[in-house]
């Protein structure tokens, strides 16, 4: 019959068509793959100031911390991460008789990303009060990323560690952004299923291409803040009356975010008044550090 003649003559065409969609439904992801395979080969190869995959462990609470007992290349420097997650050498609970002791809090530039312990401030602060009479020790507890709702809960955890002094090393970009809204996803994607978590946390975890491409976003930053900057020189205007808006781009208007109104600072204040509230009950003295 006539139809019967029709659905035959289309059949083949639509079975063409059909094996043409599964090779492009196959070939597309493995071709990525390879792609992703073969530039994070060239990067393992090449790169030689970069972070180590290793470092740190997740935390349900501060998102990640540092993996104790840690020895380890990090951003081209010999990291190495104590007992209790603090970067540095190990520290007895209780400070030897006549010292002074300094516990800092912090982020990278707490921790001292990609520069040597000795060169970090908190290690440089160690030595510049140093006297023979009153030795200072340093607890650098900085890690990176740590705004202060995550400091609070490292300093709550540090208990146990007698010290005179605490510094909040306070870095106005990272401290009002609210990174601990996604811990609550992690705990619930762990709860659902734990692969579900590691397949989420996959990149960063075990890739240098997703490091790679976040300090790639960075610097484009870096290069919207100059020319920004260049502009505004350029026009001999200050800045408009919508630029802080623009944050992330150029981070030349943070102040702004220092406002009631935003939950960011909300919760800045209220975790720098925990870290106080800690430190007098521990019988220590306080004091934020502005960083650049």
């Amino acid at each position: 019959a006539p139809g019967r003649l029709n659905d035959g003559a289309r059949s083949p065409a639509r079975g063409r068509w059909r094996r043409t969609l599964v090779k492009l439904a196959v070939a597309v992801p493995v071709t990525l793959l390879l792609a992703v395979a073969a530039v994070e080969g060239v990067l393992r190869l090449t790169l030689d100031h970069r972070p180590s995959l290793t470092i740190y462990d997740l935390d349900f609470e501060t998102g990640k911390s540092l993996r104790p007992s840690f020895r380890g290349v990090h951003y081209g420097i010999e990291v190495t991460i104590n007992s209790a997650g603090m970067r540095g050498p190990e520290h007895a609970n209780a400070a030897e008789p006549g010292t002074a002791r300094i516990l800092t809090l912090g982020d990278s530039w707490t921790f001292g990303v990609g520069i040597a312990l000795e060169e970090t401030w908190p290690r440089r602060l160690e030595t510049l009060l140093s006297r023979p009479e009153r030795p200072v020790e340093g607890l650098n507890a900085g890690v990176a990323g740590d705004g202060k709702f995550e400091e609070a809960i490292r300093y709550d955890r540090l208990e146990g560690f007698e010290h005179d002094l605490v510094l909040v090393g306070f870095y106005p970009v990272n401290d009002v952004h609210e990174d601990y809204v996604r811990y609550a996803r992690h705990r619930w994607l762990y709860d659902l299923h734990p692969a579900l978590l590691d397949l989420y946390k996959f990149p960063e975890r075990h890739l240098l291409l997703s490091h790679w491409l976040k300090t790639m976003k960075k610097e484009r930053k870096k290069r919207a803040k100059v020319a920004y900057a260049a502009r505004l020189e350029r026009d001999a205007v200050g800045a408009p009356d919508d630029a802080s808006g623009d944050f992330a781009e150029h981070e030349d208007d943070w102040t702004a975010l220092y406002d009631e109104s935003d939950e960011g600072w909300r919760t800045v204040v209220r975790s720098l008044a925990e870290i106080g509230r800690m430190a007098r009950e521990r019988g220590a003295r306080g004091a934020v550090v502005l960083l650049p």
